[in-house]
Parts: C-alpha cells; structure tokens; sequence
C-alpha cells in the first residue's frame, strides 16, 4: 500500500490523503471504542442533530497491505495511487458501520449523511437500505461528477445535455423501488460553483437568470436538499484571470507539480490552468462573501485565499436586499417545496423530450400531484411547446412574464397539473 509516511521513531504510518492525516487502524477494537467515543458520542451529548461522515467507505482495508504496481499508480483525484481493491468498500466496513450505529448513533434522535465516492447503486444501498442500519443516506455524485474521468477530476472531457439529463434522473430516482433514502446537492468544499459549472457567470444578468434555474431545478428533485454555503447568493468560480499560484487546495497544487515534471508546453500548462480554474476544489473554499467592504467582510485579517474579485456584486448584503436576488428566489422556491413536498420531494421523476439538446423538462408525480418542470439549459432564447396533457397552473418562475412557443435564456417554470 503506498503512502506509507515516516515517523519520528523512524516508523510508519499509512495515509491516503494529506501528510499529517494518519489512517486510523480500525481493526483495532480500542481505537474503534475510542472513535465512538471521543468523536461520535462526546458531540451527541452535546446536542448534535447528526453527522457528515467524510469518505465513509475507506475505513476497512484489503489485508495484507500491498504495495501498488508502478503501472497502477494512476491519479485518484491528484493522490496518486488506486483505491479499489485495497481501501475502498473494504471487507469489514458495513460491519463498522453496523457496529457504530447499534452502539452510538442509535441511541440517540440522530441523522447521518455519508460520503460514498464513486460507488454503485448496488454498492450505495449497502450503506442506506433502511434494513441494513447503517448511514440514513449517502450523497450522490452523479451530477458534480459530470464530464470528468473516472479517477480523475482534470481529466475533463465535457457532457452533452443528455448526461446532464442522466445524472439528475439518477439521484433524484435512486430511492425509487428501495427501503433508502437520497439526497440532493451541486455543491459542496470539493466541488466547484454550479453557476460556473452548469449556469453561465459570464455578465451579473446571466448569473442571476442562471442561478435560479439551478435553484429550481435542486428544489423539484426527490431527497434531502443540501445547499453549500454562498450557493444561495450565487457565488462563483474564482476568475479565470487567477494564476496558478492563487490556488491553495494540495489537490490542486500536487496535481500542478505532477504535471510539470511531464515538461508540458505553454499551450498545455494553458489548457490545464483553465480545467483547473473549471474543475478545482479552491473554487469553493473562497471566502464567504458577507458585504462589499474589505475581503467582502470575512476577515479583518489575511484570509486562507483571497477573496473572489467580484465581492463587490456578489455578496450576502446585496442578495439580502434585492428582491430579484438569486437568494430571495431560493427563499421563494423552498417556501413551494415544502408546500408541495408529496410530489416535489417525494415524487417520481420521469423525463419529457429526452432527446431535446436545449430544454430539460420532466415531470414529479406523487400519490395524487403531479408537477411539470420545464429548464432552459441555454443563454439562447428557444422554441418550447407544452409537452403535458391538462391544465396547468404556474407555481414557480424565475421570469415574470412567461410566453406559450418560448423560453428566455436559462428561464425555469414549474407547474402542477391538472388532470
């Protein structure tokens, strides 16, 4: 097993991530008792409503410890070594989640949320199924994973609206037929801004019309909603003009180093630094924007970065007293989630006009509801045709006029349905 770090007794310990992130040994009763302990039971005590469990499949290694072959030691996100196999959904791991469930978390009113990266359906409700009693739901990395290869953020090759389609089908249908549970998320501190990703930031226009056809989109998908710090005033990826050595995320950084040493071109350090200005974690991990006054309120001090060069728009204060704001507009589409929560919530979700490269629309049907949403996923204005049999009443909009035979760019609508 790679990664094996030297200690001061001129021993070693196994770490798969960052230098001074030991693995813990949890093949060894005591250190288990001591996690649940010291990080799971001291917290509940506390009050805690529940848990994020980081990377919650590699807890459980492949014994004996190998060393990988020099031909295996492909990037995993910028580590450098393979997962499957060796750390990844190892053998004893749903026997350490069952475990810290019957003796901690279930003896307390407790949520959790793991973090299962690249898993299978199969492999996920492992961890979910209600009968299993191990995690109360997994995030689902369908759609942030969009366009990048399959160890490999950087290596990015782009998606057609029919992966973007996909990906959402399958995290918001994943409990369809199952005892478990979902959830729902585009952002989070590993992932870039949504509005960069799948919206457009180009001018304040667009990545407000943007932002909210994203927000409606996250409010109509089945599961648990989560929304990461600054999606809801809109906050971006770090401008494109940033050079590589504003980036602080050791992902990034190693990924940089590696590739150097490959004696890569200009055009090819150019066309990494915009993969990376796309793709990379950093672009999360910016300062919350509060106000418009000196590193937009986060700090008096010199911030972990520096702030995004467009505080001065986008910031808390300015989306707070803006009734157009993205931020007042995910107030607003919350308020009809949760009225609607039996079908939006809870609801099936099944696609309308597939094959259609522009428009993404599809409907939510619940025990007695159902809802017809309709997404520009464009800057362009286009031809739309209502695709739903019934009456149709206009819940949620993020323009105020709406015609019949088009959409203005990225405009969302949601509609229930009357039969």
């Amino acid at each position: 097993m790679p990664r094996l770090m030297p200690m001061t007794r001129q021993q070693y310990y196994l770490r798969l991530f960052a230098e001074g992130q030991p693995d813990l040994n949890w093949e060894n009763e005591d250190t288990r008792e001591a996690i649940y302990k010291s990080a799971v039971k001291f917290w509940l005590d506390k009050g805690v409503d529940g848990f994020r469990i980081d990377v919650c499949s590699l807890y459980s290694k492949t014994y004996p410890l190998r060393d990988a072959a020099a031909d295996d030691m492909t990037p995993v996100d910028g580590l450098g070594f393979p997962l499957e196999g060796q750390a990844s959904n190892g053998p004893r791991i749903h026997e350490f989640h069952k475990e810290m469930n019957s003796k901690v978390m279930s003896h307390y009113d407790t949520m959790t949320v793991g973090e299962v990266p690249g898993a299978s359906v199969e492999e996920t409700l492992k961890y979910v199924s209600a009968k299993e009693k191990e995690l109360n739901m997994i995030f689902l990395f369908y759609p942030v994973e969009l366009g990048c290869g399959k160890t490999d953020r950087f290596n990015y090759q782009g998606f057609t609206a029919q992966d973007f389609k996909d990906a959402f089908f399958k995290q918001s249908n994943f409990v369809k037929g199952t005892d478990a549970w979902s959830t729902v998320f585009i952002e989070n501190h590993d992932q870039p801004r949504s509005i960069t990703r799948f919206g457009d930031d180009s001018t304040p226009e667009l990545r407000n019309i943007s932002g909210k056809m994203l927000a409606t989109l996250q409010s109509t998908l089945s599961g648990t909603l989560f929304l990461y710090e600054g999606q809801e005033i809109g906050m971006t990826n770090v401008p494109v003009s940033w050079d590589i050595s504003e980036y602080k995320d050791v992902n990034t950084i190693n990924y940089w180093n590696a590739f150097l040493k490959t004696n890569p071109s200009e055009e090819e350090k150019t066309k990494l630094l915009k993969v990376i200005n796309l793709m990379a974690r950093d672009n999360a991990r910016t300062p919350m924007l509060w106000n418009d006054s000196k590193n937009g309120g986060f700090s008096t001090g010199d911030p972990w970065m520096r702030v995004n060069d467009n505080y001065k728009e986008v910031n808390a204060a300015n989306e707070r007293a803006d009734p157009n704001s993205i931020y007042n507009y995910y107030k607003k589409a919350l308020e009809i989630r949760k009225l609607y929560k039996d079908v939006l919530v809870h609801g099936d979700f099944d696609h309308i006009d597939y094959a259609n490269k522009q428009i993404m629309s599809y409907t939510k049907a619940g025990k007695d509801k159902k809802a017809y949403v309709v997404l520009n996923l464009t800057k362009n204005v286009v031809k739309y045709t209502k695709q739903v049999e019934g009456d149709l009443r206009l819940i949620l909009s993020n323009y105020s006029a709406n015609s019949d035979s088009e959409l203005q760019p990225f405009e969302s609508r949601v509609y229930l349905v009357s039969t």
